[in-house]
C-alpha cells in the first residue's frame, strides 16, 4: 500500500514538474533539474520511464533543436507537412476558437504578418476537435489570409510540441530548427525579435573603409 502511495505521489509531482517547465512563472532549467534528480532517485521503474520520457520532449524543443514535423488538414481536408515551409522563417502557433486568449493574439498576428510577410511564414494551427467550428472561424475572419491549419485525428502536431493548454508560439529557422520555444507571443513582444533579427545592414559610408 505504502509503495503504491509513494508511485502516485511520484507521478503527481511529475505532472506539476513538467506543467511547471511550460508555465512562463517558472525557470526551466531549474525545472528540468528536478526531473532529472527524480529520474536518477526514484526507486519505481514506471516513474523512471516517465521522467526519462519527459526529459526527451523537453530536450527535444530545445532552442537550436530540430523543429519537429507534424501533419496537419487545411481547411478542405488535404494534408500539410510543416516541414514544406522549409527554407523560410516559420511563426507557428496553436489556437482554440474555444480561447478567448487565444483568439486575441490571433487578431495581433494580422499587424506582423502585413509587416514581415516576405520573411516570415505564418502558420497557425486550430486545436478544436471541430473540423465545423475550424471552418466557420475561417469564415469569420477573413483578413486572417495566412496558413491556418486544423488538428484533425490523424495531426500529430499538437503531440510534437508537447501542447497542453489551448495556445503556444514556436520560432523557426529556414533550416528548421528552433530559434525560440516557446516564442514570445505577439502580445509579449515578438515583433521586437522579427525587428532585430531582420534589420536591415547598414552599409559603411567612411571613404576608403569597405
Amino acid at each position: 500500500k505504502s509503495i503504491t502511495n509513494d508511485t502516485l505521489r511520484e507521478l503527481l509531482v511529475l505532472k506539476g514538474l513538467i506543467d511547471f517547465y511550460y508555465s512562463p512563472d517558472f525557470d526551466k532549467i531549474q525545472v528540468q533539474s528536478v526531473i532529472e534528480q527524480l529520474y536518477r532517485e526514484t526507486k519505481f521503474r514506471e516513474n523512471k520511464e516517465i521522467a526519462f520520457n519527459m526529459l526527451q520532449t523537453i530536450n527535444q524543443l530545445q532552442p537550436g533543436a530540430k523543429a519537429p514535423d507534424f501533419v496537419a488538414n487545411d481547411k478542405t481536408g488535404n494534408e500539410i507537412n510543416l516541414s514544406s515551409y522549409k527554407g523560410k522563417h516559420i511563426y507557428l502557433n496553436f489556437f482554440s476558437t474555444e480561447s478567448e486568449t487565444s483568439q486575441k493574439e490571433m487578431q495581433k498576428i494580422i499587424d506582423l504578418k502585413k509587416k514581415f510577410n516576405d520573411k516570415v511564414t505564418f502558420i497557425s494551427v486550430c486545436l478544436d476537435d471541430s473540423v465545423k467550428s475550424y471552418r466557420a472561424y475561417l469564415k469569420a475572419n477573413p483578413k486572417q489570409d495566412w496558413v491556418i491549419l486544423h488538428q484533425a485525428k490523424n495531426s500529430s502536431a499538437k503531440q510534437a510540441y508537447n501542447i497542453k493548454t489551448l495556445s503556444g508560439f514556436f520560432f523557426i529557422n529556414p533550416q528548421m530548427q528552433l530559434i525560440q520555444s516557446p516564442a514570445l507571443m505577439p502580445s509579449e513582444g515578438i515583433e521586437y525579435k522579427f525587428n532585430a533579427l531582420f534589420k536591415p545592414r547598414r552599409k559603411n559610408t567612411i571613404i576608403g573603409v569597405r
